[in-house]
């Protein structure tokens, strides 16, 4: 593998520096993961019944709708928020199978 800015490596040599750089911060990049994916989820929650309250009430719906975040913003935020969560698990997941907890 090389690099942009023209110097070229040994690819074992990235991989050894890579696994090495992965187990060194392991610990921080499993607890940042594991926080990013639960605010995720909590702000996914918060958009959902937003989004549940404007649904099931017209007025709620009205003023959302003039407002800087639509009903349908709070859907669709919703929605991209839990993916953001989910995403964030499998990757932690992930990382446990390359990099078991010691």
């Amino acid at each position: 593998m090389g690099y942009p800015w023209g110097f070229s490596t040994d690819e074992a040599e990235d991989e050894r520096a890579t696994a090495e750089w992965a187990r060194n911060h392991a610990t921080i990049i499993r607890t940042a993961l594991s926080a990013y994916a639960e605010r995720m989820q909590e702000t996914a929650d918060q958009a959902y019944h937003a989004w549940q309250a404007g649904q099931s009430d017209p007025a709620v719906k009205a003023a959302q709708d003039a407002s800087m975040v639509t009903n349908g913003g709070f859907g669709g935020c919703s929605r991209l928020f839990a993916e953001s969560a989910a995403s964030a698990r499998r990757a932690l997941a992930s990382m446990s199978e390359y990099l078991p907890v010691l």
